[in-house]
């Protein structure tokens, strides 16, 4: 079974997926969901789920574990929106003009660098986020800016052409213009800058005065086409699509999801099973009034590494902490705070008969709300922490910065 961490692939849905068969698990399916579209279209009538093993992250949100930490009117409020949505679980298929839910959400899940195995034990760590996201799916408009255009209509053309697929069709309301201004030429999270390259004065202008006043940079429709969902060109069929990153959250920028938000936990390949499983992190202001079972949010795409010495190294971006914890417990033997968002996955290297963890911390990320503690500037870098000669004195002093 040592191969089996060959032929193992982690997915954002929350399930391991064996890449051939091997005796710990099999593949069943099972009815999926078949939606009436208007485009004609159909999901396949059944999809995978593996028997063996369990996953890893939820993959349904419900009325039931809505976040606990918001006030009872927002909590009210989120049920209702849960209760609407289209939201029956993985491959729930997105439709047309009903918010569809998916969990643990497209930046959910493992995502990017979030296993690391020892073959040895044939042991598989995962990190999972829980996150949900939610798309409606849409008309791509084929937006041309117009001779003589209005500011609002070229800002509607180069909204659909530039920025729609990400963010949907639908223009944000009650916008900061200087805000917009800001965001897309120093970026924000997961969105890059723009430069004048890219985007123009003139088109970011217009974008500015499009959100300002959609209905003058909305294209007129004829008496004869439907509003939501126009009639395609001649000679083509329409062209639907859906937000990427379309995240669910409350007010105070925590996810719709009750905790935990993020988890390390170990697989036992052999056996199929879960033998661990631990919060990942905190939420700095959380944890400042004594809850710290939540995990963090936005532990952003840090990956664990397992060691021979027993130690599993990870970082969490969004409270800046960089971790150690037992490879056969989950235990958490020893955690530090650096001055910058932790990114990527750690090094481990040995130099003259000395190991060493080095991990990089950087800036620059800014979201609104709790879950994120913003990094300083003069921290960005390489943190290098040097272990114990011996596993057993690593138990129970500190690595040496």
């Amino acid at each position: 079974m040592q191969m089996a961490l060959r032929y193992m692939q982690q997915a954002e849905g929350g399930f391991l997926r064996f890449r051939k068969h091997l005796d710990c698990g099999e593949m069943r399916h099972r009815d999926g969901l078949i939606p009436t579209l208007p485009f004609g279209e159909e999901s396949w009538p059944t999809q995978p789920f593996p028997t063996k093993p369990p996953p890893y992250a939820r993959q349904k949100l419900t009325v039931d574990n809505v976040n606990p930490y918001v006030d009872e009117a927002e909590h009210a409020h989120l049920r209702v929106q849960i209760s609407q949505a289209h939201n029956e679980g993985l491959f729930t298929p997105q439709s047309v003009g009903r918010e569809t839910i998916e969990t643990p959400g497209q930046l959910g899940g493992s995502n990017w660098g979030g296993t690391a195995g020892d073959p040895q034990t044939v042991m598989l760590y995962v990190r999972t986020i829980d996150g949900p996201s939610s798309a409606t799916l849409s008309e791509r408009t084929a937006a041309r800016i117009p001779d003589n255009a209005t500011p609002e209509q070229r800002g509607f053309a180069v909204f659909n052409q530039q920025c729609a697929t990400c963010h949907g069709a639908e223009p944000p309301a009650n916008v900061d213009a200087a805000r917009v201004r800001a965001v897309v030429r120093k970026g924000q999270a997961e969105m890059p800058a723009f430069s004048t390259d890219a985007l123009s004065d003139q088109n970011l202008e217009g974008i500015v005065a499009y959100f300002a006043n959609p209905k003058a940079g909305a294209p007129l429709r004829s008496s004869t086409t439907s509003a939501t969902t126009p009639a395609p060109p001649p000679g083509r069929e329409a062209r639907y699509y859906g937000q990427f990153g379309n995240l669910m959250h409350a007010s105070n920028g925590l996810p719709i999801i009750g905790p935990p938000w993020s988890e390390l936990m170990a697989y036992d390949l052999n056996e199929g099973t879960i033998k661990w499983r631990v919060p990942l992190g905190v939420v700095s202001p959380l944890a400042a009034k004594g809850i710290k079972h939540t995990g963090s949010y936005r532990p952003s795409r840090n990956g664990p590494v397992v060691t021979a010495g027993g130690l599993i190294f990870m970082a969490t971006a969004s409270d800046c902490m960089v971790h150690a914890y037992d490879k056969d417990t989950g235990k958490l033997l020893w955690e530090q705070e650096v001055d910058a968002n932790p990114d990527g996955i750690p090094a481990i290297y040995e130099v003259g008969g000395r190991q060493y963890a080095a991990f990089f911390a950087g800036v620059g990320r800014s979201y609104k709300g709790i879950a994120w503690k913003a990094g300083k500037p003069e921290g960005q870098g390489y943190y290098v922490f040097a272990l114990p000669v011996a596993r057993g004195h690593a138990l129970r002093r500190k690595p040496e910065k």
